[in-house]
């Protein structure tokens, strides 16, 4: 099979073309062209024709459009034979335009702190560093570290596997066997060339990395090392390998892996566990971390008793991605929406005209339409909504511009943007499986919200969404303001204790304490709770839901 594509590559129109060979299977379009490294990644739905990212214009005959197009795109866009790739498998002799936006490379995030390089590179002397890795779904972000610890550099960028898709079982669905083996090969190497290249970067500086400590779930981990993964794909799920110590990967220095606390609770999370028990000030138990990624990852720390786990899939949605309107948090892209005399005013990150809305731009339109009547707890369109308000002009201004879209209800916004009932359909999933994981911890602890010592959320989310706003929604229990707080990225910052250790810890003992909590730890299985339906149902409303520990 022989499929060339034409990516508009510069604004001078450049184009390049790739023979493409035939797969040994059927392989969906977006998936050979994303997902297997043939245009740089980018942030798409995985496949279930929401997100619109993968348009493709034909240059040869079109495939006629899906139900799900037609959704999708303008009539014009369908008539100029413009398509979503995800919709299609590919064929013999498609030539394809792709937009100068699909291709745009990748770009260099690396930093160094010059204030505390180390001194023999500053020398311009060969020097030795640790390099601490957080693999996320989404991103990759690293600190490299000196001799006493200190990071020194460090960087992120686009997690290159986000072309097979945004989400774990997308991604596990690519690799898997049925699908021969250049999927399962591109996800490895993918992850082994960004190591490489920051390992690269450090090298040039006269910097050689000893150990890499990698921190991911279970699936990033072992997509990354190339290891079976088939315990993940479907219930019962298992873990065949569980971490806890050194890997490797040819060409770069020894991979220490964290251990695997359970088949979606992984290295990440127990490297976030690390950095929690030995921040400063001493933690507060009974603690409950949560970690706000496209896997959500829960651990209930009680003082002498074994650790409590939960996981659960939030999707992308949190970062925007699958969205109509959404996408990552860069320049443009909204992050809060106010009230002014015009009505809805965006606040886009660096000024910039508004591009997409990303995690916490959603929570705050949502947190507002709440308050001021035009979506209910439901997340249902209210636009006969009435009742004395102060922002009452507001909400109904809003609602005399609702329209409908396929029989969807859809509101305009700023800057060309719009919500639609899908799109808020989507973030109450999130919210409900989220809320749900929290209250199953606390109950199976008989614990009350009030009884806890502190809340800790990590990840970018988690750092960046207002404490309020989140409690206002239901993703924490009523009244936790007081004792939540927001870490930032504790995967990273665990990592680099288990490579240097901390002030009163070297790292082989906190590497013996974490394989102890493994040891001792339980899981709540919520997926395969025959009650998890019932109660996933119950925690479907903004606000909390009226069960369990979220009413003691």
């Amino acid at each position: 099979m022989r499929i060339i594509f034409s990516a508009l590559s510069s604004p001078r129109g450049e184009r390049r073309e790739i023979d493409i060979p035939a797969p040994l299977t059927p392989i969906n379009l977006a998936t050979l062209l994303w997902g297997r490294g043939h245009l740089p990644p980018r942030p798409l739905c995985a496949g279930i024709g929401h997100c619109g990212l993968c348009r493709v214009r034909f240059l040869s005959a079109p495939p006629a459009p899906c139900l799900r197009e037609r959704d999708i795109l303008a009539h014009e866009e369908l008539t100029a034979g413009v398509r979503l790739a995800c919709c299609h498998d590919a064929h013999d002799a498609m030539i394809l335009a792709v937009s100068p936006e699909s291709a745009r490379p990748k770009t260099d995030n690396t930093r160094l702190f010059d204030d505390i390089l180390p001194s023999s590179v500053q020398e311009g002397k060969p020097c030795e560093a640790w390099l601490a890795v957080d693999l996320g779904t989404t991103s990759i972000a690293w600190e490299a570290l000196d001799v006493q610890g200190r990071p020194f550099a460090g960087g992120q960028m686009l997690n290159p596997q986000m072309g097979a898709g945004t989400d774990v079982m997308a991604r596990l669905a690519a690799a898997s066997p049925e699908r021969g083996t250049e999927g399962a090969n591109f996800m490895r190497d993918t992850v082994q060339a960004a190591l490489a290249d920051i390992c690269g970067a450090l090298h040039a500086q006269g910097i050689t990395v000893r150990e890499i400590c990698l921190a991911a779930n279970p699936a990033m981990t072992l997509l990354a090392l190339g290891l079976d993964s088939s315990g993940l794909r479907a219930a019962p799920y298992r873990l065949d390998f569980h971490g806890g110590q050194e890997a490797h990967l040819p060409g770069l220095p020894p991979l220490w892996i964290p251990p695997l606390l359970a088949p979606f609770a992984g290295g990440d999370l127990s490297a976030g566990i690390c950095a929690v028990l030995h921040a400063a000030p001493s933690p507060r138990f009974p603690l409950l971390l949560a970690d706000m990624g496209t896997n959500g990852e829960f651990a209930l720390l009680r003082a002498g008793m074994p650790p409590l786990l939960a996981s659960v899939p939030l999707g992308p949605a949190l970062e925007g991605i699958g969205l109509r309107c959404g996408g990552l948090a860069e320049e443009g892209a909204v992050t809060a929406f106010h009230v002014s005399p015009a009505g809805l005013t965006p606040q886009p990150i660096g000024g910039a005209p508004p591009l997409h809305i990303c995690g916490v731009g959603y929570l705050s339109l949502i947190r507002l339409l709440l308050s001021i009547g035009l979506l209910d707890s439901d997340g249902h369109f209210r636009p006969d909504a009435s009742g004395p308000h102060p922002l009452a002009f507001l909400r109904t201004r809003l609602a005399a511009s609702l329209s409908t879209e396929r029989g969807e209800p859809v509101l305009p916004l700023p800057g060309g943007l719009f919500l639609t009932a899908s799109d808020v359909e989507s973030l109450l999933k999130v919210k409900a499986a989220f809320s749900l994981a929290v209250d199953s911890l606390l109950s199976e602890a008989g614990l009350c919200p009030a009884e806890t010592g502190e809340i800790v959320l990590a990840g970018a989310l988690g750092q960046y969404a207002p404490l309020d706003a989140l409690t206002e929604l239901g993703f924490l229990p009523p009244a936790s303001v007081a004792k939540t707080r927001a870490a930032g990225n504790t995967s990273l910052r665990g990592a680099a204790l288990l490579l240097r250790g901390s002030n009163n810890c070297r790292p082989d003992k906190l590497r013996e304490e974490l394989s102890a909590l493994h040891a001792q730890a339980h899981t709540l299985p919520l997926a395969e709770s025959p009650f998890f339906h019932e109660r996933y149902i119950l925690h479907m409303r903004f606000g909390p839901a009226r069960v369990g520990s979220f009413q003691c």
